[in-house]
C-alpha cells in the first residue's frame, strides 16, 4: 500500500463546511482550468508539478495523534493512504466517492508523489453538475402531459426499476412523481427522477438500497416538494434538518441533486446497520425508516420501532406506499 504526502488546505476545510460547498468546490476547478477528472492510474506517471482533478472512493478514515488519515481506492484494487490534518465530515463513517482537487508535485520516478488538496466534493453532485441538461421538446411536453392527464389513477411502480432501461424507468418514475404533485414540469419531475434512480443504483450493490423506498419516504416527507420546509426546519425532497445535511456534504438542501445525495446516503448507511444487527430484511427496512424520522438513538434506546405516534405513523405510512410500489 503507497502512502502519500497529502497537505491540506485550512481555507478548503472551511470553504467545504460552509452552505456553497459545491458552488466553490465548482468555482475554484473552474479557475484552475480544469474540466474534466485525470484518470487516478495516471498519478502514478506524474514527475514535476500539476494540478489535477480525480474520482476515487473515500474507503475509510482515521487518526493517528493529531493527524487524519483517509485510505483512497486505486484502480488496481489497492488503497493508498492520504494524510490530511482534518477529515471533512460528510467523508467520515461510510465509503464515499469522491471528487479531489490534487496539487502534486515528484522530483522524479525514485521519489514519492507529494500532493496538497486544494478541495473535495462528492463525486455524485459533481457528476450532475457535469451532464450535460436535456430539454424537452414542446411536442415531447405536450404529449407527455396529454398522457398524464389521461392516466391520473394510483401510481405503481410494479416493475423494478433494475430490469427496465434507464430512460424507460425515469419516465415511469416522472410520472409516478408528478401524480404526487403536478405543480412539477415536466423537466423538474424528470430531474427527480434521474437523482432518485441514479443515487440508488450508486448503493444498490452494497447497500442494496431500492429507488422504490426512496420514493415512498419522499412521498411521505414532502410529496416531491423540493422546496418543503417542516415547523422543525427540515428541508427539501427528503427534510433533512441543516445539522444532519452538513454532515452529509450537502450545502444546499433545496437543491434536488444535493439534498436526494444526502437522503440516499443516509438511507444506505442505516439500512446497513440494521441488516447487520437484526438480520431480516423486512425488520431491518422498518428499522432504517423509523432511524430516518427519529434517529438512530431512538431506536436504540427502545430496542426497536419507538414508541413516538409520529414515527410509528411514518413507518405505517412509508411501508404501505412501499409496498405498492412493489406492487404488494
Amino acid at each position: 500500500m503507497r502512502r502519500l504526502i497529502l497537505l491540506l488546505s485550512l481555507v478548503c476545510l472551511a470553504t467545504l463546511g460552509s452552505a456553497q460547498t459545491i458552488a466553490q468546490y465548482l468555482q475554484l476547478r473552474k479557475s484552475l482550468g480544469i474540466t474534466r477528472p485525470t484518470d487516478m492510474s495516471a498519478l502514478d506517471t506524474i514527475i514535476g508539478d500539476r494540478i489535477v482533478e480525480v474520482s476515487t472512493i473515500v474507503k475509510g478514515s482515521f487518526r493517528v495523534d493529531n493527524r487524519g488519515s483517509l485510505m483512497i481506492g486505486r484502480p488496481d484494487g489497492g488503497t493508498d493512504v492520504v494524510d490530511c490534518p482534518t477529515i471533512p465530515a460528510w467523508m467520515v463513517g461510510t465509503e464515499t466517492r469522491a471528487r479531489l482537487l490534487l496539487h502534486v508535485t515528484r522530483k522524479d520516478e525514485e521519489t514519492d508523489m507529494k500532493a496538497e488538496l486544494l478541495g473535495a466534493a462528492p463525486e455524485a453532485l459533481i457528476a450532475s453538475h457535469d451532464q450535460q441538461p436535456q430539454t424537452v421538446s414542446t411536442t415531447t411536453s405536450r404529449r407527455r402531459t396529454t398522457r398524464l392527464l389521461a392516466s391520473r389513477s394510483a401510481p405503481r411502480l410494479a416493475r423494478s426499476n433494475w430490469t427496465l432501461p434507464r430512460d424507460q424507468a425515469v419516465t415511469k418514475y416522472a410520472e409516478c412523481i408528478e401524480k404526487y404533485n403536478p405543480r412539477l414540469s415536466d423537466n423538474e419531475a424528470v430531474g427527480i427522477a434521474e437523482g432518485v434512480i441514479d443515487r440508488s443504483l450508486e448503493y444498490a450493490g452494497q447497500y442494496k438500497v431500492d429507488a422504490r423506498l426512496i420514493m415512498a419516504m419522499i412521498s411521505v416527507e414532502s410529496h416531491f416538494n423540493p422546496t418543503a420546509t417542516s415547523r422543525h426546519g427540515a428541508q427539501g425532497l427528503g427534510q433533512l434538518m441543516p445539522g444532519t445535511a452538513q454532515g452529509l456534504g450537502v450545502g444546499n438542501a433545496y437543491d434536488t441533486q444535493q439534498n436526494l445525495y444526502g437522503m440516499v446516503k443516509l438511507v444506505a448507511t442505516n439500512l446497513a446497520q440494521y441488516r447487520a444487527a437484526v438480520g431480516d430484511e423486512d425488520r431491518a427496512i422498518r428499522l432504517a425508516v423509523a432511524a430516518y424520522n427519529a434517529g438512530n438513538g431512538a431506536v436504540a434506546k427502545y430496542g426497536g420501532i419507538p414508541p413516538y405516534t409520529e414515527t410509528q405513523n411514518y413507518v405505517v405510512k412509508v411501508m404501505s406506499t412501499y409496498y405498492a410500489f412493489l406492487g404488494q
